[in-house]
């Protein structure tokens, strides 16, 4: 691994364009360094490594190796630039619903809850979209924005364009278990500081790794209690999520000790499955999105947005994209 670091600028540049997240590692800095590049992938999209596209997973890295041609040439050059402050890590002190309280309170009368949309429809420059219920309704709008997963907008699209629902339909996504654990204190604290930790894919067990919800976000649980998430499935354990809820937590719990040695009591466990959750990138995504792009854009005053296309997190990489769309001048036939 050491060697691999030292040796990282002599490498030459990659000529693959899909190239995947395991092989744009393996490449630079050894193969001896891929199972790291297996658990960050695990743990961050739920995803395989070896179908993961490096440049639409991690452009920022693939633009500093076009650029420089080496990384540590690109960490390196970074540093001579002017420091640009980055916000911290930051959440809701009641947690992601929040924001989504937020924005119900702020769009108040202009939402409609609890119906599904069933159908689009073009007349002329008009979009109509109907939901289902009792009575049914039909919305009308000049711009139709679907911040939605490529997977839940493939069939609405599919009558007006079934080449686009096809590519919309073509990215997968991984389905993920959030296991929480709360703990009394006890050495909580001591034996959970940090962040947290990944598994790569040699481990049998479906676990991925966890994060100190406690260490990073102290407010985030009572005092005296310490709350760690386990995310267990993803790509490489898709059968995970057909596991009852009280064998997932005891796994989960039993493997958490086992890493860490924590003795403190568990207190409570809840477990959430969330299937279809992560969009996977995988080799080809970029070139997918492209051609996505250019037949939305045969539908004028449609706009697709979300974590389908570009990048995974929200806030900063999704939020923004989504204010540029809310005030981008209208596209007109």
């Amino acid at each position: 691994g050491k060697l691999g670091l030292l040796l990282e600028p002599l490498r030459r540049r990659g000529g693959d364009p899909e190239e995947s997240l395991a092989a744009f590692v393996g490449r630079r800095f050894g193969r001896q360094t891929v199972p790291l590049a297996e658990a960050l992938a695990s743990g961050v999209f739920g995803g395989d490594a070896h179908r993961l596209e490096m440049s639409a997973a991690f452009p920022a890295i693939t633009e500093m190796e076009r650029e420089h041609g080496s990384l540590v040439r690109g960490m390196f050059a970074r540093r001579k630039q002017p420091r640009v402050r980055r916000p911290p890590l930051a959440t809701f002190r009641g947690g992601m619903e929040a924001m989504v309280q937020a924005l119900r309170h702020r769009l108040e009368h202009r939402l409609v809850l609890g119906r599904r949309a069933v159908a689009l429809e073009r007349d002329g420059t008009t979009w109509r979209v109907r939901l289902d219920g009792s009575p049914e309704r039909t919305l009308t709008c000049r711009e139709l924005v679907l911040a939605i997963p490529a997977r839940c907008a493939a069939p609405l699209l599919h009558p007006l364009d079934s080449g686009l629902a096809a590519e919309l339909a073509a990215i997968p996504f991984a389905s993920i278990a959030n296991i929480y654990l709360g703990f009394a204190d006890g050495d909580a604290r001591e034996r959970l500081s940090g962040f947290g930790f990944l598994l790569d894919r040699t481990e049998a067990s479906p676990m991925l790794g966890a994060i100190y919800c406690s260490s990073v976000f102290p407010k985030c649980a009572p005092p005296g209690k310490f709350l760690v998430r386990v995310m267990a499935g993803g790509m490489l354990h898709p059968d995970a999520l057909e596991r009852s809820e009280e064998e997932l937590a005891r796994d989960a719990e039993a493997m958490l000790r086992g890493y860490t040695g924590l003795r403190a009591q568990l207190l409570f466990r809840r477990v959430y499955k969330v299937r279809a959750a992560i969009p996977q990138f995988v080799t080809g995504h970029r070139r997918r999105v492209a051609a996505i792009r250019t037949l939305a854009s045969r539908l004028p005053g449609l706009q697709l947005i979300g974590n389908s296309y570009d990048a995974v997190s929200v806030v900063g990489q999704m939020v923004r994209p989504a204010r540029d769309s809310a005030f981008a001048e209208p596209v007109r036939p």
